[in-house]
Order: C-alpha cells, then sequence, then structure tokens
C-alpha cells in the first residue's frame, strides 16, 4: 500500500491516470490486474474528469474502483489523483490516502455487482460518508500547512543569526 502512495506523490499529476499508471498501482496495492478493466477504468476517468463537477468527480472514482471490484483504498488513490489533475497540481497529495489506511479493509466492500446497484446517486449516505473523508483530509493538509508556516517563520528568524558564509542563501534554500 505504501508504494502506490509513494507512486501518487512521486508521479507527475498527469501521467498519473494513464493505463500503465493505474496497473502498476493495481500491482502496488496487491490487486487483480485485468488489462481490459484497466484499460476501460481509464477511459472513464478521463470522462470523469472532464464533464462533472469536482463532488462528482470524486464519489465517481469510488464508484468505478468498485465497480470493477477493485479496493476502496484504489478508489482514494484514484480521488487523489482526479483531483490533483483538475486543480492543475504538478503533483498529488495524498489526502484521502489516511481515510484508506485507518478505516478501510484491503477489500472491496461488496462484490462489482452490488456496487453498481448501489451507486452514489442511490444512496445519499455513502456520498456523506466519502465527503466527510474529503473534508477531513482538508482540514489536515490546512493543519499541515499551518505547521510548514510557523517552522518555516521561525527558521526565517534565525537565518540572519547564521554565522556561514552564505547564510541568506541557506536559510532560503531550506525555506
Amino acid at each position: 500500500m505504501l508504494l502506490a502512495w509513494r507512486r501518487l506523490a512521486g508521479t507527475p499529476a498527469e501521467k498519473l491516470l494513464t493505463e500503465a499508471s493505474i496497473g502498476a498501482v493495481l500491482d502496488d496495492l496487491g490487486l487483480r490486474r485485468d488489462d481490459n478493466a484497466v484499460s476501460d477504468l481509464a477511459d472513464e476517468l478521463r470522462q470523469l474528469s472532464a464533464g462533472i463537477g469536482m463532488v462528482g468527480m470524486l464519489t465517481g472514482a469510488f464508484t468505478a474502483a468498485e465497480k470493477y471490484g477493485f479496493a476502496r483504498a484504489f478508489g482514494c488513490w484514484l480521488a487523489d489523483a482526479l483531483l490533483a489533475q483538475r486543480l492543475g497540481w504538478a503533483h498529488a497529495v495524498p489526502l484521502l490516502g489516511a481515510e484508506a489506511a485507518l478505516g478501510a479493509s484491503a477489500r472491496p466492500r461488496r462484490s462489482a455487482a452490488g456496487s453498481v446497484a448501489t451507486g452514489i446517486e442511490t444512496n445519499p449516505e455513502r456520498a456523506k460518508s466519502l465527503l466527510a473523508a474529503q473534508a477531513r483530509a482538508a482540514l489536515r493538509a490546512i493543519d499541515l500547512f499551518a505547521e510548514l508556516e510557523r517552522r518555516a517563520g521561525r527558521l526565517l528568524a534565525v537565518a540572519p543569526k547564521l554565522r556561514a558564509k552564505a547564510a541568506d542563501r541557506g536559510g532560503a534554500t531550506l525555506v
């Protein structure tokens, strides 16, 4: 699972949802890999990212993962990759990764057939739980930003006191 989340953060966002990348992530997560399903999933994700709003896109990522019988953790990975592409980020941030690690099992909760019948549109409680997970992830990201800002401020305050050649440049590099 760690390899999949490292791949998410380390790969440029525009390359995350290619068939090769999706197949590699399935291998990283230890899920069975069907090349036809991967191809269909990649096509479905391209349609999701192009045509609907943010909420529909994120919930559609989970629905698509479950539709093809993949684990919920893979749905979190897809949602984070779609979010990064939609927002134009250079690299994705695993916002839902903690949700996948803490709250979801490695197996899908329903069979592929059951997940089609009980989709986001027909189960508003499921949509609410997905949106709540996204909100918790956003709050964690804000907390991390505040901590980084605090540490950067402290480093900038100490930078003039450094007694090395090019201390100003070194402080700027660390920030």
